[in-house]
């Protein structure tokens, strides 16, 4: 399993997601992150949560016309 990063297709459609109007509103990322780290303690026992990565969801996604 890769980062998001490197599946290029779909890190543009989340990017292109995010930018909706009324989404960006709704994603507190550094909260989804923490909560998934501390809460699923059978895959990360000592509950650290990584500082990383930092993506731009507000980088151009390349997806324009794409329906």
């Amino acid at each position: 399993m890769g980062r998001l990063v490197d599946y290029h297709h779909i890190s543009s459609y989340v990017r292109e997601l995010y930018q909706m109007d009324g989404i960006k509103e709704t994603c507190d990322i550094e909260r989804i992150k923490t909560n998934f780290y501390v809460n699923h303690k059978a895959i990360n026992p000592r509950q650290i949560v990584p500082l990383g990565p930092i993506i731009d969801f507000n980088a151009p996604h390349d997806r324009d016309g794409i329906k």
